[in-house]
Protein backbone atom coordinates (compact mmCIF):
# COMPACT_ATOMS: atom_id res chain seq x y z
CA UNK A 1 0.00 0.00 0.00
CA UNK A 2 1.38 2.73 -1.27
CA UNK A 3 0.87 6.73 1.28
CA UNK A 4 0.21 9.14 -0.70
CA UNK A 5 2.37 12.41 -0.67
CA UNK A 6 -0.05 14.46 0.42
CA UNK A 7 -0.71 12.39 3.25
CA UNK A 8 2.96 12.24 4.21
CA UNK A 9 3.19 16.11 3.77
CA UNK A 10 0.45 16.73 6.00
CA UNK A 11 1.70 14.51 8.91
CA UNK A 12 5.43 15.79 8.28
CA UNK A 13 3.40 19.17 8.82
CA UNK A 14 1.62 18.11 11.76
CA UNK A 15 4.77 16.89 13.63
CA UNK A 16 6.71 19.41 12.80
CA UNK A 17 4.18 22.23 14.48
CA UNK A 18 3.84 20.42 17.50
CA UNK A 19 7.45 20.73 17.54
CA UNK A 20 8.13 23.64 16.70
CA UNK A 21 5.24 25.90 18.37
CA UNK A 22 6.25 24.92 22.22
CA UNK A 23 9.89 26.21 21.19
CA UNK A 24 8.71 29.67 19.15
CA UNK A 25 6.80 30.03 22.24
CA UNK A 26 9.76 29.57 24.73
CA UNK A 27 11.91 31.91 22.05
CA UNK A 28 9.05 34.72 22.02
CA UNK A 29 8.57 34.97 25.71
CA UNK A 30 12.52 35.19 26.72
CA UNK A 31 13.00 37.60 24.15
CA UNK A 32 10.05 40.31 25.14
CA UNK A 33 7.85 39.07 21.98
CA UNK A 34 4.40 39.03 23.70
CA UNK A 35 1.09 40.92 23.46
CA UNK A 36 0.47 42.00 26.88
CA UNK A 37 -3.13 41.57 28.03
CA UNK A 38 -5.29 44.53 27.56
CA UNK A 39 -9.24 45.12 27.87
CA UNK A 40 -9.43 45.17 23.87
CA UNK A 41 -7.83 41.92 23.44
CA UNK A 42 -9.05 38.23 24.60
CA UNK A 43 -6.37 36.38 26.25
CA UNK A 44 -5.86 37.43 29.74
CA UNK A 45 -1.76 36.52 29.56
CA UNK A 46 0.92 37.61 27.70
CA UNK A 47 0.76 35.86 24.53
CA UNK A 48 3.83 35.07 21.68
CA UNK A 49 3.07 37.53 18.45
CA UNK A 50 5.31 35.43 16.99
CA UNK A 51 3.36 32.02 16.58
CA UNK A 52 2.74 32.14 12.81
CA UNK A 53 6.22 31.63 12.89
CA UNK A 54 5.99 27.90 13.75
CA UNK A 55 3.57 27.02 11.49
CA UNK A 56 5.47 28.77 9.03
CA UNK A 57 8.74 27.15 8.97
CA UNK A 58 6.53 23.72 10.04
CA UNK A 59 4.66 24.04 6.43
CA UNK A 60 7.52 25.11 4.53
CA UNK A 61 9.58 22.47 6.38
CA UNK A 62 6.91 19.32 4.90
CA UNK A 63 6.69 21.09 1.43
CA UNK A 64 10.57 20.70 1.09
CA UNK A 65 11.19 17.51 2.57
CA UNK A 66 8.30 16.38 0.16
CA UNK A 67 8.71 17.70 -2.70
CA UNK A 68 5.65 19.06 -2.53
CA UNK A 69 7.48 22.81 -2.72
CA UNK A 70 10.06 23.04 -5.18
CA UNK A 71 10.88 24.43 -8.62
Amino acid sequence: MKIPPELVAFLTALAASLALTPAVRYIARRRGLVAAPRIDRWHGQPTAVIGGAAIFLAFTAAGLLTGAVGP
